[in-house]
């Protein structure tokens, strides 16, 4: 077959004057349309997973830790220099699913090494925004538990 014979025979393959080339003319699309289409899909797929773009289906949810360790900064922050050490009550932390708050609660030892006391400090994580949106330190030695303070719970 030469080149002519070739060209000639491509030429009535797309030819858009007869109906067999329209109709392999509109195949070639449908099919390139549909493969560019699978690829712009699997690379979204792929970009998501290898690259984290943050689309709110993909994002790493804030968890129960990270609300402790937020609480216990802003508890360094407020105590200061009198905290020898704290620990979480993991028997009464827990995340409120309804409200999506953490309500963290923390036992703390204030003072020196010789006079210390035990301090309660509870407080709130918004799981959404990530933020401290309640934050209380109790002295059971100083005063009874109020009213205010049982509310908490």
């Amino acid at each position: 077959m030469s080149r002519y014979q070739y060209l000639e025979h491509t030429l009535r393959f797309l030819s858009p004057t007869t109906r067999k080339g329209q109709r392999n003319i509109v195949f070639i699309l449908a099919g390139f349309s549909l493969l560019l289409l699978s690829l712009t899909s699997a690379w979204r797929a792929t970009r998501d997973l290898i690259f984290h773009t943050g689309n709110p289906g993909h994002t790493i949810p804030y968890n129960q830790y990270e609300a402790e360790v937020l609480c216990q900064n802003q508890m360094r922050e407020n105590i200061g220099d009198t905290l020898l050490r704290s620990h979480v009550d993991n028997h009464s932390s827990r995340l409120d699913n309804v409200s999506g708050i953490y309500r963290i609660y923390l036992k703390a030892d204030v003072g020196t090494l010789r006079d210390y006391k035990e301090v309660m400090v509870y407080c709130q994580v918004n799981q959404y925004n990530k933020q401290l949106s309640y934050f209380k330190t109790v002295d059971p030695s100083k005063k009874p538990f109020s009213y205010a303070d049982i509310q908490f719970f």
